[in-house]
């Protein structure tokens, strides 16, 4: 009975499908990356480019503390509750007919 050798290959050397399975990882973790960057860029371009930001000034930084705006209408209070008719439901007036008189 001979005994077997086993093949040997030269260290250097790689088979196509060591070559393969290195491969496939890095093609995958590329496209991953590559998704994920896309996603962040349209988020940026969406919401926070420079176009969204708002003017940071000493009196936007007070008003937006302060809750007060500048673009809002004066006050103007309502006229009195006398000068306007009061509006109420038929419905809800006492009865104005005469009652009937029985025979």
């Amino acid at each position: 009975m001979t005994p077997t050798v086993p093949e040997t290959t030269h260290p250097g050397a790689t088979t196509a499908r060591t070559q393969a399975s290195a491969t496939a990882p890095a093609v995958g973790l590329a496209v991953i990356i590559t998704c994920k960057l896309l996603i962040i860029l349209t988020l940026w371009a969406l919401f926070f480019n420079p176009s969204k930001r708002t003017d940071v000034t000493p009196e936007s930084i007070t008003d937006g503390l302060l809750r007060r705006h500048h673009t809002s209408k004066p006050t103007v209070s309502p006229p009195a509750a006398a000068a306007q008719p009061a509006l109420t439901h038929p419905t809800s007036q006492a009865p104005t007919s005469t009652p009937k008189s029985e025979p």
